[in-house]
């Protein structure tokens, strides 16, 4: 699998194309969450393809879809696509060093039965030391 990597000058963001997942604004919004927990689940498990579902630090904001009503605090993310496997791939890593995501939900759960697909994945920036990634720190 290839990633292509987005960059902006002070934030990284990922918006899922429309293979992955349509973005629909009525879904629910994470802000400033931490990713509390990373799971995969495999083709064998989860057909045809596998995908990954991420526990965030908080529950959705906004209009999480009734489907999700048991995991407001959770997305679902395709894999399959580019844009699906690189924000898999940031928020795993985003576990690891205690990054903070912005999500948004399109809505649905047409990946996960039960978890909000992810639309959109934007990654903060640390303030201070040396874990400060894609960029300097957005100015308020």
């Amino acid at each position: 699998m290839r990633f292509e990597t987005l960059f902006a000058p002070s934030l990284l963001s990922l918006a899922l194309t429309s293979s992955d997942a349509a973005i629909n604004p009525s879904g629910g919004s994470w802000t400033n969450a931490k990713v509390v927990s990373f799971t995969a689940c495999t083709a064998a498990r989860c057909p045809p393809h596998g995908w990954v579902t991420v526990q965030l630090s908080a529950n959705a904001l906004g209009n999480p879809p009734p489907c999700s009503s048991d995991h407001r605090d959770s997305v679902a993310i395709d894999t399959e696509g580019k844009a699906g496997g690189f924000a898999a791939t940031m928020l795993q890593a985003g576990l690891l060093i205690g990054t903070t995501f912005s999500v948004n939900g399109t809505g649905a759960c047409n990946v996960d039965a039960v978890i909000e697909t992810a639309g959109t994945v934007t990654e903060w920036p640390q303030v201070g030391g040396a874990t400060a990634i894609a960029g300097p720190t957005p100015q308020k």
